[in-house]
């Protein structure tokens, strides 16, 4: 058995994932890298390899997209003696990639050769004391479930349409703001002070990109054992864009619409269910399941990434 298993996803990115396999393998042998390879063939059977090769091989390479990791992740978590990570981002977002893996197959085989690795912060959701799900990324409530939602049904509709989401997701939040889906009702606690507040997106941040490589969270550190909380309160459509616009660079921070807080643990509640969109999953988003109250917290350094530098 090799030291590095690899489990590859070929349905991330809505499909187009599955061209890069024979350069991902190509790479792998020109590194002269030892592995054993897992080719995911639905989400029920990339859930029992993430648990085999979590509980067996002291590496796992996950080439897949943003969902992919956080579903591995949530495999992994649970075991005794963690795996170290590896992230290849061949998704759509590639959002974890950016910050704590790999966009190119070359900096990847450099890396799986010096085999140099980082412990980072892991997020974690509670409801009633209960564990429920762990994230890498970000936590989303808002637009960033309604778009999301809204653009996963028209593109499992009209596949052909892929290279339009962005004017999708542009299209789903008019459709939030029709349906009036967003602003929302949510009180946010964070050390004991309470904000009663209606915004439109409210995201809490374990690292920097968000939204296809929006910086929603520039001054965060996956090592801190803090997460970061943005509530956005534009007034209407033209300031949600200019705050968009202003994302890109980080420099939403400043803005009045936007409220930033940071700490170790943040409880949301509400009168109305809770919907959640973490790393690509979709949580508490049907009426088999209304949650009114939730607890986010940071579990500091849980997990150890593959690196090619310290970032």
């Amino acid at each position: 058995m090799a030291e590095i298993a690899v489990i590859f996803n070929p349905g991330a990115a809505w499909g187009q994932a599955r061209k890069i396999k024979p350069t991902l393998l190509a790479e792998l042998k020109k590194h002269r890298i030892t592995f054993d390879f897992f080719e995911s063939q639905s989400e029920a059977h990339l859930l029992e390899l993430a648990r085999h090769v979590g509980s067996t091989y002291q590496y796992v390479l996950c080439a897949g997209g943003d969902t992919t990791f956080h579903l591995v992740l949530n495999e992994v978590m649970p075991v005794s003696r963690r795996p170290i990570l590896g992230l290849l981002g061949v998704g759509s977002s590639n959002d974890i990639a950016r910050q704590l893996g790999f966009l190119n197959l070359e900096s990847l085989g450099s890396a799986l050769q010096k085999k140099v690795s980082r412990e980072v912060d892991v997020g974690a959701i509670f409801v009633f004391g209960e564990l429920r799900r762990y994230f890498l990324g970000q936590v989303s409530l808002g637009l960033g479930v309604t778009v999301n939602r809204f653009v996963e049904k028209w593109l499992k509709r009209f596949p052909f349409l892929r290279g339009w989401s962005p004017f999708i997701g542009g299209w789903g939040i008019l459709s939030s703001y029709f349906h009036r889906q967003v602003p929302f009702s949510l009180s946010l606690e964070e050390n004991e002070r309470i904000i009663q507040t209606t915004p439109v997106l409210v995201v809490i941040s374990n690292t920097n990109y968000w939204a296809s490589g929006q910086q929603i969270n520039p001054l965060g550190q996956v090592d801190d054992g803090k997460l970061e909380a943005f509530v956005f309160r534009p007034k209407h459509l033209a300031q949600l864009a200019k705050l968009y616009q202003a994302m890109r660079e980080g420099r939403h921070l400043q803005a009045q619409e936007v409220t930033y807080l940071q700490g170790n643990s943040f409880r949301l509640f509400s009168s109305h269910p809770l919907a959640l969109q973490l790393d690509g999953e979709r949580l508490f988003d049907s009426k088999q399941e209304e949650v009114r109250e939730i607890k986010i917290k940071v579990i500091p350094r849980a997990i150890k990434i593959l690196t090619c530098k310290n970032r």
